[in-house]
């Protein structure tokens, strides 16, 4: 790991663990619209929040782009999406709320999309100089989730990954239906 990608990793995590302190032992994640929307997001942060969550089907919903009306319906296009629309996102908020707020992003790509979406090492480094400390993702193999941890740390982003029921309407983590299945799904992405 560059020197480079361990300083970037190791100021996101403090951010994280700033967060936790200052609202004494737990935090809040503001997404959505707060996360998308720099309006908000800088109201958000005024209301103390300190983790912003920019993703791709949420900017898909609030601009109504590709006919989408609900989430749902975003979630059905999301795929659809530019990296560069969702750099722009990242940049205009990073600059909105400054540099001590911690970011994380959902970019296409970065879920088990309709469509597979393939990005290479220089997307996640563009990311990480749009000013995302992290990567959220839906992925729901642990292989697919692998590699996309790997690239993101040789950026220096930080991944949040989750664990989903396989019945959801919207597989969106590495499935596991039963305790014990969480239990060993959590303990694999650990890894």
């Amino acid at each position: 790991m560059s020197f480079f990608a361990f300083q970037q990793l190791s100021g996101a995590l403090q951010k994280v663990w700033n967060a936790v302190d200052i609202h004494g032992g737990t935090t809040l994640l503001s997404t959505g619209l707060t996360g998308d929307d720099a309006r908000m997001a800088r109201a958000a942060v005024a209301a103390r929040a300190r983790l912003l969550e920019p993703n791709h089907p949420a900017v898909v919903l609030a601009r109504g782009l590709y006919g989408a009306k609900d989430m749902h319906a975003a979630e059905a296009v999301r795929h659809r999406l530019s990296l560069d629309e969702m750099l722009k996102v990242i940049s205009g908020v990073r600059s909105a709320v400054g540099e001590e707020i911690f970011i994380t992003v959902g970019v296409p790509g970065g879920f088990t999309e309709k469509q597979p979406i393939i990005l290479e090492d220089e997307d996640f480094y563009n990311i990480a100089r749009a000013g995302a400390d992290g990567l959220y993702t839906h992925k729901t193999t642990l292989e697919d989730l692998e590699e996309w941890v790997t690239k993101a740390h040789k950026s220096g982003l930080l991944v949040d990954a989750y664990i989903a029921h396989p019945d959801d309407k919207h597989l969106l983590g590495i499935p596991a239906r039963t305790p014990e299945e969480v239990g060993e799904a959590a303990q694999a992405i650990e890894q």
